[in-house]
């Protein structure tokens, strides 16, 4: 696992909103966001490619996430005071807000499968080691909704979703295969990563 990425990439989740002068906004492909700023006067972007800006004449700036990454907006007022926001542009749900891990705690069938070699769980590992995260994100949802019980499939979900930058449902598939295998030998590093943000 890729602790200390996925460690950036939830601290940065639950450090949003925080009403600082540095702070971290998120995004999804194709999605819009306004952020105003009292006083405006100017601002400087990074990296269009990924979130594209435009400073309005009502202390506003409109934002667009046009591609996954991360990216930089510094914004000034007229007194002088810089205002940093860390941009990051994530996936959208690749499925309906209905679909398991989206929004709610995922359900834990009364029976589980801890088994590490179902094909679902290689096809997902591999789609990962890949670093194809969009294929294996699908390849573990259609795989769970097959087999419910395939509980690997909920971690493995949850790590392809902290590399798409969705860590609020990398929470909910993390929380559920522990729930479902308590006693799995990765659970305690998965406790412990998790405990850090509060969860």
């Amino acid at each position: 696992m890729k602790v200390a990425r996925r460690s950036a990439v939830l601290l940065a989740f639950l450090a949003a909103g925080s009403a600082r002068a540095e702070e971290t906004l998120h995004l999804e492909v194709g999605g819009h966001r306004t952020v105003e700023v009292v006083g405006l006067a100017r601002i400087a972007s990074g990296d269009p490619t990924v979130c594209a800006t435009a400073q309005s004449q009502q202390e506003k700036i409109e934002l667009k996430g046009v591609a996954t990454g991360r990216t930089l907006l510094i914004a000034w007022t007229a007194a002088g005071e810089e205002r940093r926001y860390h941009i990051e542009v994530g996936k959208p749900p690749l499925e309906p807000v209905s679909g398991p891990g989206v929004g709610k705690p995922c359900p834990v069938p009364a029976k589980v499968n801890c088994e590490q070699k179902l094909k679902a769980v290689e096809e997902t590992r591999h789609l990962i080691k890949k670093k194809d995260f969009e294929a294996a994100a699908a390849a573990a949802r259609k795989g769970l909704a097959e087999d419910p019980s395939a509980m690997q499939l909920h971690r493995l979900l949850g790590s392809a979703y902290i590399d798409l930058i969705m860590p609020s449902q990398a929470v909910l598939e993390y929380e559920a295969f522990m729930r479902g295998c308590p006693d799995d030998p990765v659970v305690p590093k998965l406790r412990e990563f998790l405990h850090k943000f509060g969860h």
